[in-house]
C-alpha cells in the first residue's frame, strides 16, 4: 500500500507540473500578443524566447506524466 501511495503522490506532482507548464505557455502567448499590440518588439522577442525555451521542456514533462501514470497503474495492479 505504501508503493501505491508513493506512486499516487508522484503522479499528482507530475500532473500538477504539466498543468503549470501549460499555464505558463498560455500566459507567455498572451504576453507576446500584448507586447505586439503595444508595439514593444523587444518585449515580444524576450517572451518568444522564453516560450521557446519552456516549450523545449514539454517532451520531458509529458514523459514524466506518462511514467508516473504507468507506475501508478502498476502499483494498483500489485494490490489486486
Amino acid at each position: 500500500q505504501y508503493a501505491l501511495a508513493h506512486a499516487h503522490k508522484l503522479w499528482v506532482h507530475a500532473e500538477d507540473t504539466a498543468e503549470l507548464h501549460h499555464q505558463l505557455l498560455t500566459q507567455l502567448d498572451a504576453a507576446i500578443t500584448a507586447a505586439h499590440q503595444h508595439g514593444d518588439t523587444a518585449a515580444a522577442h524576450r517572451y518568444q524566447q522564453h516560450h521557446h525555451d519552456i516549450t523545449q521542456q514539454t517532451p520531458r514533462i509529458t514523459t514524466a506524466v506518462d511514467t508516473a501514470r504507468q507506475r501508478l497503474d502498476t502499483a494498483r495492479s500489485a494490490l489486486l
